[in-house]
């Protein structure tokens, strides 16, 4: 099973259970998320990482040589048939549709903690990651959310509330899409007509109308496909046929299926129909991918990050703890803009093995007393010898 297969196969599963969970909208970004992870891979061990390898079915140089060919940067010049046409015609201004995911790493900077630099260094050269180091917690808070305002435009103001004491390293990744319509609707396609909820409500919606010309067709479905300018990414719409609910279909899929359905065309007239929406969501990913499989990571006693960082504190021990993402999207006339905040933390567990709880039974007669905390002072004394 090539790289494309396994990531596209590992989306769906993460899709599934994405969904699972959310009885509305559902937006996530999983190429984001496993990416997250990857970055983690080269520091984890052992068994972890043999587990994380298994169920990403993905390495760090495959996750970084996938996203080179799937992202367009903005700050590229790449040089392709649209950039070849608009330097011929300099006074045409020609709209790029982009795809860019950027990373910062923040890094606590504590006396008894030591880093791989091996392992450091190769991020911190990469232009698309942003490393620092500090031990003033506030500072990395701000510094983290300054970061992710920027990567979307103001859009995400503020993406971590706070930084624990006991955490040893944050990662935040932003995936940015921008898209044009490669053809866009005009001021006479975008009309209201009605919209069925999933239960059974009638909402009058703005629409927006065209004529495509990729047809989808397949497992209990039909679709379309709309290319954005530059012809490197699409938006495809699958609607579930009469008698099959949204739900049903979702739980139905697999990659074969979906790579089947998408690579199932026809060409031909399409009339379409495609409601203007924005949604926003937040989704916990640490149970998602626990039920995929990747436990050991996020387990306090068995994660083995030690490749990544030590402590001197021999009882130490490393794991992933909260895993979430913060998703937007917006499709309009002009095209659609998406973003996924995805963070990751990894903690420092003061002692690995918890010790065995003090055990006190009342269960004959004892003493107790009704004290004031600062001083001491007992306010009230007792006994209870019988029941």
């Amino acid at each position: 099973m090539d790289i494309e297969t396994r990531i596209n196969d590992l989306s769906v599963r993460i899709f599934q259970k994405a969904a699972e969970d959310h009885s509305s909208n559902i937006l996530v970004s999983p190429v984001a998320a496993i990416a997250a992870l990857a970055t983690m891979l080269p520091g984890a061990d052992s068994n972890t990482r043999a587990q994380m390898e298994e169920k990403l079915g993905i390495s760090y140089d495959d996750m970084q040589s996938l996203l080179e060919r799937i992202l367009r940067s903005r700050k590229l010049d790449e040089i392709d048939g649209l950039d070849t046409f608009a330097r011929m015609l300099p006074s045409l201004r020609i709209e790029k549709s982009y795809a860019d995911l950027a990373t910062v790493l923040w890094m606590n900077d504590l006396p008894d903690l030591t880093f791989n630099e091996d392992l450091i260094q190769p991020l911190a050269a990469d232009k698309n990651c942003e490393v620092f180091q500090t031990g003033n917690l506030d500072r990395a808070c701000q510094q983290i959310n300054n970061w992710c305002c920027e990567k979307t435009q103001g859009k995400v103001p503020q993406f971590v509330d706070h930084i624990s004491p006991n955490e040893v390293m944050r990662l935040v990744n932003a995936l940015t899409f921008d898209g044009k319509w490669a053809t866009p609707y005009k001021d006479e396609d975008v009309y209201i007509r009605p919209f069925t909820s999933q239960h059974g409500e009638r909402q009058d919606t703005l629409f927006m109308h065209s004529e495509e010309d990729t047809y989808l067709c397949g497992f209990n479905a039909t679709g379309f496909i709309k290319h954005y300018s530059g012809w490197k990414y699409a938006f495809a719409a699958l609607l579930p046929n009469e008698g099959t609910t949204l739900q049903e279909f979702i739980s139905s899929l697999d990659y074969l299926k979906l790579s089947r359905l998408l690579g199932r065309t026809f060409n031909g007239k399409v009339l379409t129909a495609t409601p203007k929406f924005t949604a926003e969501r937040d989704i916990d990913l640490k149970p998602i991918f626990q039920n995929l499989g990747v436990t050991e990571a996020f387990s306090k006693t068995k994660a083995d990050f030690f490749r990544l960082c030590r402590s001197d504190d021999p009882d130490c021990n490393f794991y992933l703890d909260h895993f979430h993402q913060k998703t937007l999207i917006d499709v309009n006339e002009r095209g659609t803009q998406a973003i996924a905040m995805t963070g990751l933390e990894t903690l420092c567990l003061t002692s690995e093995i918890e010790p065995e709880p003090y055990k006190v039974y009342l269960d004959r007669p004892f003493l107790y007393m009704i004290i004031e905390r600062h001083t001491g002072i007992p306010l009230f004394m007792g006994t209870v010898e019988e029941i």
